[in-house]
């Protein structure tokens, strides 16, 4: 799960930074890459499902998930508008760590994701 305004890891990849002003934390792979690879760590081929969901306050959430006939799945949870807190319905924080989005609720979010694997 990863906020497109993440202020501190850049969701399309690229530098880490704090804040894009100090000290150099290295490159990252983006979002989506990452998920690729564990994809392909897992030997899942194929295109991935995608959909996407408009949410409060203008927040599109977009899932989209490798699996295979092993149920082993891969799933990148993408919160477009959202920062690098995670979104839920109980706690906003400091906005320098950009958008805190409401909805989804993501440990519960989280929580399913697991529950699906234990029940495969």
């Amino acid at each position: 799960m990863n906020g497109t305004k993440d202020p501190l890891n850049p969701f399309d990849g690229g530098d880490v930074s704090l804040f894009g002003l100090f000290i150099s934390r290295g490159k990252v792979r983006s979002s989506r890459g990452s998920a690729q690879y564990f994809a392909d760590l897992n030997n899942i081929t194929g295109t991935p499902e995608a959909s996407e969901t408009e949410v409060a306050d203008g927040v599109r959430v977009e899932r989209v998930l490798w699996r295979n006939d092993s149920h082993v799945e891969v799933e990148l949870v993408a919160i477009h508008g959202g920062g690098h807190a995670m979104p839920q319905p109980y706690w906003r924080y400091p906005r320098l760590l950009g958008p805190t989005p409401r909805e989804p609720n993501g440990p519960a979010v989280i929580w399913a994701f697991f529950e699906r694997q234990r029940s495969n």
